[in-house]
């Protein structure tokens, strides 16, 4: 997958989906070793080059949450 890349910062399993739009890059963040099938977690418009650590703060929130159900 040339859009897609492993996030090991956020989790092992998490990966980071790249998209580009007639309106900006955006970012979708999703989880492939849940036992419900692939979780999508997180994403957002992105304005910089590198990921700004508040959304990887949030990203590692949101999917703690998700796994504890």
């Amino acid at each position: 997958m040339p859009h897609s890349l492993p996030m090991k910062s956020i989790a092992s399993g998490a990966y980071e989906l790249r998209v580009r739009g007639g309106d900006g890059i955006y970012r979708s963040f999703y989880y492939t070793k849940g036992v419900h099938g692939i979780l999508l977690f997180h994403a957002f418009k992105k304005k910089t080059q590198k990921t700004p650590l508040d959304e990887i703060i949030l990203e590692q929130k949101r999917l703690s949450e998700l796994l504890k159900d």
